[in-house]
């Protein structure tokens, strides 16, 4: 690249110089004077960005874009680009030496943690954002997820996870916390206001940006302080003085207190649904028949103070011949419609309905002097068979809402990190249900404001009996079971009584009832890995992370958006040995999904430890894209190598979740691309003994997984193994069949292409060729030449890692592009046979292996409960989707492609020394804009821009003489 074109308006600039930030001051000194730029991150208080790139734009002369060689004028603006926090240019127009701008690259987002108003410190704080693309679809995303701390272990002599968890945002002793968001064109946070004059339209946005802190949310505005205040909720009881009140929440068991005069303060409560009611004891300390009184669910809000009248109790007499009572659904909710029936269980009949409960769940009934002919019940084909327990007056709570719990210590976790600690996450999508055990019915729950879930609907507490069975058994408790993805939870679970007396009664049993299980629910799976944007260069041990599971090429690049989602329907089922494309488009991954869709970035979490990655350019002994809390327990900045990594909020376990990518591009238009990818299981197995500092590739002094070849499993033989000093001199190995079968192996093969090594301290002669015939996919044999050149040598005690010799010499990104059964690729099943062609009697010897990783579809990734679904991405297509227009190539010719009316113009100059050829027309129909080019090792020129929406693309083998769009 020699430099970039930067177009404001019609306006063309190119990028001349570049400089650093020192104090956040970066300066050009230029005919007619010095320009300076002042960066920061925020302002007031001032935050400088030390180490961002300021490029100076020198303004190139009207008409001369594609002209003769452009003319520079004495006219120029500053541009800041940086990978986080995006691209600015100021001014918004060309002007002349000297002057000074400021950039102010982010904004800052604040709040506080309160319970019940006394300020929490330590208490972590994660950022929850909602994006939107240009075409209004929605995906959720994370930020600041909390990570546990590392300890020294002396069984495994280095750092593994402690039980203390932490987050990258954390209050301080006043409870208040800080943090500036990246608002530059093409950064993760910017907004629409945030959008430069020079461009029309964002590809992405954030559109909501919230905190989050057990559960409760909190909308960010910038410089808005958001509190949240848990337990701050106030509730002013009005009713009967003297009368007792209890207020619960999800029906369970709650608080209670005496209703003074001028009404009752409860404090301490959290926001949401509350049930009150209203009743009084007797001599007994039990609940006082005689006196009759309503129910009401109120909404508490924290920080604020609401009231609920519960009006004045109504005396019932004993001995005035009247009955009377309410029913509900749950507590505070009427049952209306429902049957009051008298039950003779001396004559085993269900009598005439005595009454039916109006729209306030309330019935009342005179007795006659004959009397009821039975005991008044609810008998219900749905509420199930309940007895109206108390004389004169009766109270009863038919079911409740299932699988409730507020409290922090009852709150479900969605991720476990073994026996040394957990990080609590509670983003999980439909994560519970709860299952009729008797008749097979599914109630779908809801997310609660303040962390689980409970039922949207009441459910039955009872079974509906028959007089005889009541007879002899009394009324019995329904059975459900707690469910997630995965699989049952509880196998058995009742809606418990929650009595109002200060001890369990039998009245209680029917006044009250509610079910939440004082346990730690592990639910959800996360989706995390390596991604790299596909090049056909190895990557080597410069990308240690990204190398040892098996992305052996590719390039890293900033900030790639890597997202899960679910379709409407099941992913398509995959060809063996296939790698299909995603879904086409972003409709296909968002429609019918909603919120469903969830992303993460890249660089902004470490793949050993969950902690930060430093996200500014280099400072304060952190190395960018590095772990923060590695580079402090081990020691350099760079311990830990967190690019390429990324992770997904938690999501619930089930088929047809998949993984989608997509490069985000700051230069040029700015423009953010679905791409085409390969997701790769690795090969490296989690085990219990994966914290050995063991393997090849360790860049870093922390733990890490190491690779299996073929060989190294089962009966060690591989794909088959050569020594020209016996006979045979090949040894069959097995196909892939065969190692997908073994236990250690939990997942399938696909494809592989293959490899030689040669064995301890080998140094091979002279050079031989062999002939090699290997299955593909379709079963077919495939013969191919192999030269192995003179002088590869196996490991010895110098070198840890033996020659290798590839059994093809396909790119493997260029092999995974063809369709099965990728014919020529390299991609095969089984290795059949080898032959030595020449010089007969040369010594040989090696083995075959796989050349790691395995080939696997794009279908998807399946969630797992409690797991990890680790996975590893290649991104491929289209190279760098936008900018730069200008590029040179490898014999020094110099390109420039520029838009004029709707139409892609290309101009080509011989070298620098050159003048510049006349321009040539590449596209000829619609409106097109966005061109970016480059050069592929082959010598061919590819284009692509935008047209219509879409993206376009061409290729050239003749420097631009002609082309053919792709």
């Amino acid at each position: 690249m020699m430099a970039e074109v930067v177009r404001l308006g019609d306006v063309c600039g190119l990028a001349v110089r570049e400089a650093r930030t020192v104090y956040g001051v970066a300066e050009f000194v230029v005919p007619g004077g010095t320009l300076r730029a002042r960066v920061y991150k925020a302002r007031t208080p001032d935050v400088v960005l030390e180490g961002a790139q300021v490029w100076l734009v020198q303004r190139i002369a009207p008409g001369q874009e594609g002209e003769d060689e452009p003319e520079l004028l004495d006219q120029y603006v500053l541009m800041v680009d940086d990978p986080y926090w995006g691209r600015m240019i100021a001014p918004e127009v060309f002007a002349a030496a000297p002057f000074e701008q400021t950039f102010v690259m982010g904004y800052r987002v604040r709040g506080r943690i309160l319970h019940d108003g006394v300020p929490v410190e330590g208490a972590n704080v994660s950022l929850e954002g909602v994006l939107e693309d240009d075409q209004a679809r929605q995906s959720l995303f994370w930020d600041s997820l909390e990570y546990n701390e590392l300890i020294w272990s002396q069984k495994y002599e280095t750092y593994v996870e402690g039980s203390q968890v932490y987050a990258p945002i954390m209050t301080n002793a006043d409870g208040r916390w800080s943090f500036i968001c990246p608002k530059g064109h093409g950064a993760i946070y910017q907004r629409e206001g945030d959008k430069p004059s020079w461009v029309s339209t964002l590809a992405r946005k954030v559109v909501r940006l919230c905190a989050v802190y057990q559960g409760r949310r909190a909308e960010l505005m910038e410089e808005n302080e958001a509190i949240i205040d848990v337990l701050s909720g106030k509730l002013r009881v009005y009713g009967e003085p003297g009368a007792m009140v209890r207020v619960s929440t999800l029906d369970e068991r709650g608080q209670s207190c005496v209703v003074a005069e001028g009404g009752t303060l409860i404090e301490g409560l959290p926001g949401g649904e509350h049930n009150v009611v209203q009743f009084k004891r007797g001599p007994g300390g039990d609940w006082d028949a005689e006196w009759g009184c309503a129910r009401q669910t109120v909404t508490v809000v924290e920080g604020e103070t609401v009231s609920v009248n519960m009006g004045l109790m109504e005396y019932y007499d004993p001995g005035a011949g009247l009955i009377a009572g309410r029913v509900y659904e749950r507590m505070g909710v009427p049952a209306s419609g429902v049957a009051i029936v008298a039950v003779n269980f001396e004559t085993g009949q269900i009598g005439e309905t005595l009454a039916t409960t109006d729209e306030g769940g309330y019935w009342e009934v005179q007795i006659p002097e004959e009397g009821l002919g039975g005991d008044p019940w609810v008998c219900d084909g749905k509420w199930g068979s309940v007895p109206l327990l108390g004389f004169p007056y009766s109270d009863v709570v038919l079911g409740a809402r299932a699988y409730s719990a507020w409290p922090a210590m009852y709150q479900p976790e969605a991720w476990r990190k073994g026996p040394r600690g957990h990080a609590n996450f509670t983003y999980v999508p439909e994560a519970m249900w709860l299952v009729d055990n008797e008749d097979g019915t599914t109630h779908e729950t809801v997310e609660t404001a303040y962390g689980g879930w409970v039922t949207e609907e009441a459910l039955p507490k009872f079974r509906c009996l028959s007089v005889e069975k009541l007879l002899v058994t009394g009324p019995q408790l329904k059975e459900y079971s707690l469910h997630s993805s995965s699989g049952v939870v509880l196998g058995s679970c009742y809606l418990d009584a929650q009595p109002f007396e200060d001890y369990e009664t039998l009245p209680g049993q029917y006044r009250a009832a509610g079910f939440y299980p004082e346990m730690k629910l592990l639910i959800g799976g996360k989706v995390k890995g390596w991604a790299v944007v596909g090049d056909e260069e190895p990557i080597g041990l410069e990308m240690a992370e990204a190398h040892r599971v098996g992305l052996e090429f590719g390039r890293h690049e900033w900030y790639t958006e890597i997202g899960a989602w679910r379709d409407a329907g099941e992913p398509p089922a995959p060809i063996e040995g296939e790698a299909p494309a995603p879904p086409e488009g972003e409709a296909a991954i968002s429609e019918g999904t909603g919120l469903q869709n969830v992303v993460g970035w890249t660089d902004l979490v470490c793949p050993y430890c969950g902690g930060p990655a430093w996200r500014d350019p280099d400072a304060f002994g952190y190395v960018r894209g590095f772990c923060c809390q590695c580079a402090e327990m081990f020691g350099p900045g760079d311990a830990m190598d967190a690019r390429t990594h990324f992770t997904l909020p938690t999501v619930r376990g089930a088929t047809g979740w998949g993984t989608r990518a997509r490069l985000v591009m700051r230069s040029g238009g700015c423009k953010s691309y679905g791409f085409k990818w390969h997701w790769r299981p690795e090969v490296y197995d989690e085990t219990e003994d994966f914290l050995v500092q063991g393997g090849p590739g360790q860049a870093t002094n922390a733990p890490r997984w190491f690779a299996r070849h073929v060989d190294e499993m089962g009966d060690g033989k591989g794909f088959g193994g050569y020594d020209a000093s016996t006979s045979p001199p090949f040894t069959a190995g097995h196909d892939l069949g065969y190692f997908e079968g073994l236990p250690e192996v939990q997942r399938g093969l696909g494809l592989t292409q293959m490899k030689l090594l040669f064995p301890w301290g080998y140094e091979q002669a002279e050079k031989v060729t062999l002939e090699v015939d290997c299955r593909r996919v379709d079963y077919q044999v495939e013969t191919l030449t192999v030269k192995i050149p003179a002088g590869v040598k196996g490991p010895d005690e110098e070198k840890p890692l033996s020659d290798v010799v590839k059994v093809s010499g396909a790119h493997k990104w260029a092999a995974e592009k063809k369709t099965t059964p990728f014919a020529g690729t390299g991609l095969y099943r089984e290795v059949l046979r080898v032959r030595l062609v020449e010089p007969v009697g040369a010594e040989c010897k090696f083995r075959i292996v796989n050349d790691a990783p395995f080939m696997a579809p794009t279908a998807g990734v399946v969630v797992e409960e409690r797991k990890a679904a680790l996975v590893a991405l290649q991104i491929g297509g289209g190279g760098k989707t936008s900018g730069p227009h200008l590029l040179d190539d490898g014999i020094g010719q110099v390109f420039v492609f520029y838009e004029r009316d709707g139409q892609i113009w290309m101009r080509r100059r011989e070298g620098l020394p050159g003048g510049w050829l006349e321009p040539k027309q590449v596209t000829q129909e619609g409106e097109n804009r966005e061109p970016c080019a480059e050069k592929d090792r082959s010598g061919r020129l590819r284009l692509w821009w935008e047209r219509e929406g879409g993206l376009k693309n061409a290729v050239s083998a003749d420097d631009g003489e002609s082309w053919v769009e792709v």
